[in-house]
């Protein structure tokens, strides 16, 4: 069996896979290769495993500052993949690991990145539970610049993005708040 597990290494680091109690006897070797594990699992004994009876191989994924534990990712919803229009790994599965999953341990807000910008910058923050969200950019008299979000979400990791085209250069803050937790950082948009 193959699998191919694509995530985002600014996010995400991924542990060695290991296989469960369902798949005992079986090897499984695996390469990062970019921002992609590469897992193959085959047979010692040749015994076969049946698909959809639980999970066959569980990778640690751990979530880079942001949560002091480890998040385990079970392998889930496959997806046939083909390599090109000649080779079909029919035995394979795509499976794609992402952040917005995940689900933080407290709220938060990352610091924009890039900062300084010009003129586009993105900036990121953590739900550990649903929220109402607002995220506003002010200019540096407090004005209201623009209002980025403003939307009940989902708990998890969300990015926005904030394209400073129209406005002057100079230093800029965004505050979140999201039920209680209210945060603000600052920003430089240099043209």
């Amino acid at each position: 069996m193959l699998l191919r597990f694509r995530y985002d290494g600014d996010v995400l680091e991924a542990g060695a896979p290991e296989v469960t109690e369902r798949s005992a006897g079986m090897d499984v070797v695996s390469q990062v290769l970019g921002e992609e594990l590469v897992v193959f699992v085959s047979s010692l004994s040749g015994e076969v495993i049946e698909a959809g009876s639980g999970p066959v191989v569980r990778v640690l994924f751990e979530v880079m500052d942001r949560v002091e534990d480890g998040i385990e990712v079970e392998v889930v919803e496959p997806v046939v993949f083909t390599a090109d229009e000649r080779i079909s790994f029919g035995h394979g599965s795509m499976f794609v690991i992402k952040a917005g999953a995940i689900i933080p341990k407290e709220y938060s807000l990352a610091q924009n990145y890039p900062n300084p910008f010009n003129p586009v910058t993105s900036i990121e923050f953590g739900l550990p539970e649903d929220a109402r969200v607002n995220v506003t950019v002010y200019n540096i008299l407090g004005q209201v610049v623009t209002e980025l979000v403003n939307d009940d979400l989902k708990a998890g990791y969300h990015r926005v993005r904030w394209d400073g085209e129209q406005a002057a250069s100079g230093i800029y803050f965004y505050r979140i708040r999201a039920n209680d937790f209210t945060q603000t950082r600052r920003m430089v948009l240099m043209k």
